[in-house]
């Protein structure tokens, strides 16, 4: 506990104590690395007997003034030239010079809420009070977490958007639980007024309520109206879709690409897998499974997202997400990741429906090894006519050796098992996961789900996109509703 040493008593000790862990938690949202710099540093700090030692001296390491000054971005100097001293394309300078900048804006903004707080009680007080918050510090609470009022809208805090439709917007959202902000979420709003296929929008809603409680499925924490929007909250994912780390030719030993290592990608195949298998013991066809609509999480984990064109299996047949039963398969998804019987279209719906998205899974596959060349550069009306009329497998290690890749004996089981042209013949995800705990007799080259997440965890890149400016409480004047509002510094 604080010591009461100022004058102010019990309330000025308190609400020092809640400035200095709403910092933390700034820093914690804002830029994480740094947070657990500070954390590992306190647990080394620690004695055998368990006692904390140089207390002083480490407050005033940790959280020294000359590490909260803002920097001056014009000097920053990025390293465009590679090995032979050439130039670097622009497709590698753009994404160093974007982060470059985000991370600017993070330390300016930590240092900004740094010094208003040395200005209010004094940079000894501050050092001594942050290292004892640290101390106490817990992880905030999810925003699903109960606090005895039923959710609404009105209850969540918005804010940067992610992107916006004819009829819907996707923002980051938060709530207030006892004080204290809690993890972000992320939420659509759609305009139901004006939005088509109210049914198709309960059918994806049914089916995330129904399949989210599986580490690689997004889950759904709630959903609901509010005046003519319909509100869905979905968990924040922090580290971007598997669509940013797929392979880019030439930029291996510069970017340090992470699907350079085909582990990484076997990596990734598995949990998809595992949640495939989930989803399709659940009778739910995903339709639409590629590298934009699966997430990264920090902790290693996978996640299937964007249910919109999904549908399940029920006693009457296949219902679509417009509540509707079909009969023939549909012409829906990504053309890229169709298979041949969804090209073709017409064919009647049976149990080997779920094998679309194992011929989706392939073809992800071959996406983070190859990136944007060979089959993905070709026009939708080249890709239906490929899909129908050449041998996949063949095609996809033809596509994975132009890039100057080593086809192994793994990658081609992948492809084989995913990519046949009769769904027949092509394995379940249930017996594809099984082959990979089993691979060879060399124990390095299966795979499980600690080892997955671990490589998983060691290439992820937490974005903290919506976390990059400093925030300000607002009012919204067209719903009342607080608002968060991430605004640069240097506006």
């Amino acid at each position: 506990m604080f010591r009461q040493l100022v004058v102010g008593g019990t309330a000025y000790v308190e609400r020092l104590k809640a400035a200095m862990t709403n910092f933390l938690d700034y820093v914690y949202f804002m830029h994480n690395q740094r947070f657990m710099q500070w954390r590992r540093a306190l647990g080394e700090s620690i004695s055998l007997n368990g006692r904390y030692t140089h207390t002083i001296a480490l407050g005033r390491r940790l959280f020294a003034e000359q590490q909260f000054q803002r920097a001056d971005f014009g000097e920053y100097q990025p390293d465009i030239f590679g090995p032979d001293g050439t130039p670097k394309p622009f497709r590698v300078i753009k994404p160093i010079l974007n982060n470059a900048r985000k991370e600017k804006l993070r330390q300016d903004n930590i240092a900004v809420e740094f010094q208003a707080l040395v200005a209010l009680y004094g940079l000894r007080r501050v050092q001594s009070a942050l290292l004892r918050a640290l101390r106490e510090w817990q992880e905030p609470p999810s925003i699903r977490v109960e606090d005895g009022n039923e959710l609404s809208c009105v209850t969540y805090y918005t804010g940067t958007p992610l992107g916006q439709g004819a009829f819907s917007k996707v923002v980051y959202v938060r709530r207030k639980h006892e004080g204290r902000w809690t993890k972000p979420a992320v939420a659509r709003m759609t305009n139901m007024e004006h939005a088509e296929g109210w049914t198709s929008y309960a059918v994806e809603l049914g089916i995330m309520s129904s399949v989210g409680l599986h580490p690689n499925i997004l889950e759904q924490y709630n959903a609901f109206s509010c005046g003519r929007e319909l509100w869905q909250i979905v968990e924040f994912v922090d580290c971007g879709a598997l669509s940013d780390y797929v392979y880019t030719l030439g930029d291996r030993r510069e970017s340090g690409n992470p699907m350079s290592i085909v582990d990484n990608a076997f990596a990734c195949i598995y949990q998809i897998c595992r949640g495939l298998v989930y989803l399709h013991d659940n009778g739910i066809v995903h339709r639409d499974i590629k590298p934009a609509n699966i997430l990264v999480s920090s902790d290693g984990t996978l996640k299937i997202a964007d249910f919109g064109v999904s549908g399940r299996f029920v006693l009457d047949g296949f219902k679509n997400n417009d509540g509707v039963i079909e009969d023939t398969i549909p012409f829906l998804g990504s053309v890229a990741y169709m298979a041949p019987e969804v090209c073709a279209q017409h064919n009647p719906i049976n149990r080997e429906y779920f094998k679309v998205d194992i011929f989706a899974l392939g073809r992800t596959f071959l996406h983070v090894l190859i990136g944007g060349t060979g089959i993905f550069r070709r026009s939708p009306r080249d890709l239906l006519l490929q899909t129908l009329q050449q041998n996949n497998i063949t095609t996809a290690q033809q596509d994975i050796r132009s890039v100057g890749r080593r086809l192994c004996k793994r990658c081609v089981q992948v492809l084989e098992y995913t990519l046949q042209y009769n769904p027949t013949k092509r394995k379940h995800a249930h017996e594809m996961l099984r082959k990979m705990k089993t691979w060879t007799r060399s124990s390095s080259h299966r795979f499980n789900d600690g080892k997955s997440s671990r490589m998983v965890r060691d290439f992820a890149r937490p974005l903290n996109v919506g976390l990059v400016s400093p925030t300000k409480k607002m009012l919204d004047r067209t719903n009342n509703n607080p608002v968060w509002d991430f605004r640069d510094v240097s506006e």
